[in-house]
């Protein structure tokens, strides 16, 4: 049998997707493979957010040249939000990569990659934009593991000014609800325990035929049996609805109390110049809403730092905020000026040298919030659901809180998937350790 390798670079949504293409070539008679010298296509799923993804790719593009050179048969194809940016770009700047296809095209990959095939080829680009494409009767191929990712929308309508993604995945658009819940009960059915719902705006989900809104698809989700966890991300804080709060309090055993709850910027002109739709102040008013109905609710973010114009007393806002919310969690990234976005052509006026500094203040004071969560977290009683053996230490398992930190306990408690009620009695940095009650 052909086989085939799908590495993954950047979000949880290029995770779903290479599942998704999984579920598109492995019916075409292809096996998955780990091994690059045996693989007949390698695909490289890329993301485009930052320009150090595509600096990233582009070096291992030219590693991955003497692959070809040993096996000119070898299909070598980048997808996802890179390839739909760069289009022919790429093969300019990398010649040996035969195929360029974009986030809507994968359908098309099966007759590509055996166009590619013959004798005699040139290089492919397909970067289509279908605004309709949601891929409903296509299901993915997963790997072992106890969650499983679904993809509930694509595309954006929002239009950050600092954000690409629009322009690689398209307006936003929704998957029928009927499609999302039989692809649940297909991972039930596989052995997941734990589902992911996904999309850019996850919140703005809506089943244009029944009308249906997204507490009621988790709702849904939520009472399908054998699934004991589902979490969701990411959520816009323009946008949450409170009957979605009232359905994860009616279940907080199963719609657990975790919000990924993307901050950017924490002071409002700064916010207003990346077009987010919310003030600091409103930000900071939802945060106390939702914790007034789930008062056990743990926050993450994203966080970036020196946007166009942002001054160092506006970045105090945003560290400000940090400390009154006090994140379980944060991703935290200098701004990176990106192609087609609105903000490419507002000045970039903060030295990559203050980004950094910066970007490291703002690390110290999330490090030290997280590291005094931990501690508060000792003595209290939780439930932890087990993802498999600790890195580090073969007797003991990793798995996490519903809140989503991660926690250690004993290995012979249970298997992978397991939910077990523990005391937290200690912790490692941020790392929980827990007994089993």
């Amino acid at each position: 049998m052909k086989k085939i390798l799908i590495e993954t670079y950047g979000c949880q949504m290029n995770k779903a997707d290479s599942e998704l293409v999984a579920g598109v070539m492995l019916p075409e008679g292809y096996t998955n493979t780990e091994n690059h010298e045996e693989a007949d296509v390698i695909l490289l799923n890329t993301c485009a957010v930052r320009e150090g993804a595509e600096d990233r790719i582009l070096g291992i593009l030219a590693h991955y040249r003497k692959y070809k050179e040993k096996k000119p048969n070898l299909v070598l194809g980048v997808i996802g939000c890179m390839a739909q940016n760069l289009k022919e770009e790429l093969i300019h700047k990398r010649p040996w990569v035969d195929l360029v296809m974009g986030p809507d095209s994968y359908r098309d990959l099966p007759k590509a990659i055996q166009q590619l095939q013959s004798a005699d080829h040139e290089p492919l680009v397909i970067v289509r934009r279908d605004r309709f494409e949601n891929y409903e009767e296509i299901f993915p191929v997963r790997g072992e593991g106890f969650n499983a990712w679904v993809s509930i929308m694509r595309g954006c309508d929002n239009f950050c000014t600092f954000c690409i993604v629009p322009f690689t995945r398209g307006r936003e658009r929704s998957r029928k609800s009927s499609n999302i819940l039989r692809e649940v009960r297909l991972a039930v059915e596989q052995g997941y325990q734990e589902i992911t719902l996904l999309g850019q705006n996850v919140n703005s989900w809506k089943d244009e035929e029944s009308g249906e809104r997204f507490a009621d698809l988790i709702r849904a989700v939520g009472q399908i049996e054998g699934v004991k966890r589902v979490r969701f991300t990411s959520p816009h804080p323009k946008d949450f609805p409170d009957e979605l709060l009232y359905a994860m309090r009616e279940n907080p055993n199963v719609l657990v109390p975790h919000i990924h709850l993307p901050l950017q910027a924490g002071n409002t002109e700064v916010l207003q110049r990346m077009n987010r739709g919310y003030s600091k102040e409103e930000y900071l008013k939802l945060v106390d809403h939702i914790r007034e109905i789930l008062p056990d609710v743990a926050f993450s973010t994203d966080i970036i730092v020196g946007f166009s114009g942002e001054s160092y007393d506006q970045f105090q806002d945003t560290l400000d905020v940090v400390r009154r919310v006090r994140f379980s969690g944060a991703f935290m990234f200098k701004y990176s000026r990106r192609p087609y976005t609105k903000a490419e052509h507002m000045p970039d006026d903060v030295s990559e040298e203050e980004k950094q500094r910066r970007l490291e203040e703002l690390i110290e004071l999330q490090r030290s919030i997280e590291a005094e969560i931990v501690q508060e977290w000792i003595g209290k009683e939780t439930e932890v659901m087990l993802e498999g053996v600790s890195p580090k230490r073969e007797e003991e398992w990793i798995g996490r809180i519903p809140q989503n930190r991660p926690c250690i306990v004993p290995a012979a408690c249970g298997q992978v998937g397991d939910l077990v009620k523990v005391r937290i009695v200690d912790a490692r940095a941020m790392t929980l350790v827990g007994k089993p009650l």
